[in-house]
């Protein structure tokens, strides 16, 4: 057992001396698997692997871009960033002339 200091006041706590070694040395995957088990991306009744495997990448993917965003002196939060990146995305196909090869033909039409 290790005494450690609260966060929040003086008083001192004792933990056990692994509990104390994994809290100094976490790392970038905890906070990683933390942050995106608040936003869900998996279906539970999804049958084909490569659609739950294309997904969790995405999800990582933009995880990742939102670190960078933030080391690079970014001051949105993650569900911030996670709108402006679809905002972001929904635009970048309307604003070049040429057509839109996200929508099919018949939605271009209209």
């Amino acid at each position: 057992m290790m005494e450690v200091k609260a966060k929040k006041g003086d008083s001192v706590k004792l933990k056990p001396k692994a509990v104390v070694f994994y809290n100094n040395t976490m790392g970038g995957v905890d906070r990683s698997d933390q942050c995106l088990s608040y936003y869900p991306v998996a279906r539970n009744q999804q049958r084909k692997y490569y659609k739950k495997i294309f997904r969790h990448l995405l999800n990582q993917i933009v995880w990742n871009s939102f670190v960078i965003f933030k080391k690079n002196g970014g001051i949105s939060n993650h569900i911030g960033f996670r709108m402006k990146l679809i905002e972001r995305l929904i635009e970048g196909g309307s604003d070049s002339g040429s057509r839109n090869l996200w929508l099919p033909l018949k939605f271009l039409k209209m």
